[in-house]
């Protein structure tokens, strides 16, 4: 019984500290949004890394037809192209010969 007594308590004490560390994250963004179960989310970098349907199925598509070298594979950047990004498309561009076109800011949730 003392070990399982000794398991739980540890078990506590790791939730305690993973707790802490989500408390500080949530705590964090610079730009928050307060969502109904409390916690924060930084809205402005989900609206940058947006991906809209339509530029989802035009890059996807793009992917699967792009002539490769084999064995090497590419690592591209799949979002649309949102004003005030931070990430570039423009090697995306390049490799699968197709620049997605919808913005985030031009759709309004609801």
């Amino acid at each position: 019984d003392n070990d399982d007594n000794n398991n739980n308590n540890n078990n506590n004490n790791n939730n305690t500290d993973e707790n802490d560390d989500v408390k500080q994250i949530k705590e964090s963004p610079k730009v928050a949004l307060n969502i109904p179960n409390g916690e924060q989310v930084d809205e402005e970098w989900f609206k940058n890394m947006w991906l809209s349907n339509g530029d989802f199925l035009k890059l996807f598509t793009a992917a699967i037809d792009v002539e490769t070298i084999p064995g090497r594979f590419m690592l591209v950047n799949a979002m649309s192209n949102n004003k005030g990004s931070q990430w570039s498309l423009k090697e995306t561009e390049v490799m699968l010969g197709v620049m997605p076109r919808d913005d985030s800011s031009n759709y309004t949730p609801g």
